[in-house]
């Protein structure tokens, strides 16, 4: 017996009852995987129980889905790293693009940071992602 996924929404026990994908977020995976585990020992099949085996592949199934989850993870947080890096490889230069408001922004670069996954440059008043540079230079604009 094995648990699928049913249109993205509902991870599905065999009885056809399923727990909210919602419910992974917002709790470990272990607690949602038990509380999967337990619906669907209640709802079995008394001729055709489950075996010790099928334990055991959905508990490796599990424990591969959290590593992948922790490489996603880590894998995030390094990108989030270089984006920051090239950002504040750019302090004190001058920059143009197209800021986050859409208008054309030109000036010295005075800070790099994050914002929701996104490196993005203080250039004087305005906010430049990084995305959108368009061209770099060492001289300073007045």
């Amino acid at each position: 017996m094995s648990i699928q996924a049913t249109s993205g929404v509902l991870a599905s026990t065999p009885s056809g009852q399923g727990v909210p994908r919602a419910a992974a977020g917002q709790q470990g995976l272990g607690d949602v995987f038990m509380q999967m585990l337990l619906r669907q020992l209640s709802n079995q099949d008394p001729l055709q129980s489950m075996t010790g085996t099928d334990f055991v592949i959905q508990l490796a199934q599990l424990s591969t889905l959290e590593q992948l989850q922790q490489m996603n993870n880590s894998l995030r947080s390094y990108m989030d790293m270089q984006q920051l890096t090239q950002a504040s490889q750019l302090i004190g230069k001058t920059v143009r693009g197209l800021g986050s408001d859409g208008l054309p922004v030109e000036g010295v670069v005075t800070a790099a940071r994050l914002v929701n996954g996104m490196a993005v440059l203080d250039v004087g008043e305005h906010t430049l992602p990084l995305r959108q540079v368009e061209a770099v230079s060492d001289k300073v604009t007045r």
